[in-house]
């Protein structure tokens, strides 16, 4: 009787150790034949980060991880399509058995970046809290600075030929940030407006809501212009956005 017993839970814990381990493993069926054009976004939905892309022959090999769940996967790619997904150790992440980084090139908080196309750092920054700044251009090499406010940090990212090549931590005067207020520029009273010139449009607008300003108008003439009143100073000023970048900011008078 005492056999049956031990057996029955033997059985028991067994079953629950599957049902957990089923619980934790991620179900890659759905994205299998899935086009390679909707890969990053999706593995992206699924909280996973890109680590990096290895070619063979006709096969692109990529690693993909995700930090909750301190889980490396690679991702097998052919003709355009996804073929196999499987889980890997994690060192082909860069990271050891508890997701520690030892990354070479800058920041451990964003190795997962490295190599991951230009077109999905906006979002993927945002995402962890950071808000553009500006970019700097050097030849094919664009560096674009980004300031967490509720860490009080600034780092800038490099990217070349299309792809993040590298995220290194920056003093707070490379954001135009004085670290004495937290990174707060809404409460600038005066109503500074200068420094958003080259930055990306949508950031640039979040920014001057967030420093006071209100929209008052928008018009097309060479590009789009938007008229802003700053509600403290009473400051109007228009920007001009081109090709998703504000080209030109400026004093207006339109908000009399």
């Amino acid at each position: 009787m005492k056999n049956i017993k031990k057996k029955a839970t033997l059985i028991c814990v067994m079953f629950m150790v599957s049902l957990i381990s089923f619980a934790q493993k991620d179900n890659f069926d759905s994205m299998i034949d899935m086009k390679g054009t909707y890969l990053d976004q999706e593995m992206i939905n699924r909280g996973y980060s890109f680590v990096k892309t290895e070619k063979s022959g006709s096969d692109a090999y990529q690693n993909w991880f995700n930090g909750n769940k301190n889980k490396c996967v690679t991702i097998r790619v052919s003709d355009g399509r996804v073929k196999s997904i499987v889980d890997v150790p994690n060192a082909d992440c860069n990271r050891g058995s508890q997701g520690n980084n030892n990354n070479q090139y800058g920041n451990d908080e964003f190795s997962s970046l490295i190599d991951m196309k230009g077109t999905y750092l906006d979002q993927e920054m945002k995402n962890r809290g950071y808000r553009f700044i500006k970019t700097e251009k050097s030849g094919n090499d664009a560096y674009q600075n980004w300031f967490n406010g509720n860490k009080n940090k600034c780092v800038t990212v490099r990217v070349s030929n299309g792809r993040v090549v590298s995220v290194v931590n920056s003093t707070a005067l490379d954001c135009q940030i004085n670290q004495g207020n937290q990174g707060n520029m809404g409460n600038n009273s005066s109503g500074q407006y200068k420094d958003i010139k080259g930055w990306v449009a949508s950031s640039a607008y979040d920014e001057l809501r967030t420093r006071g300003y209100k929209e008052v108008e928008r018009y097309k003439k060479d590009r789009l212009w938007i008229v802003w009143k700053h509600n403290r100073s009473g400051l109007c000023i228009k920007t001009g956005e081109d090709g998703g970048k504000i080209k030109e900011v400026q004093e207006s008078e339109k908000c009399n």
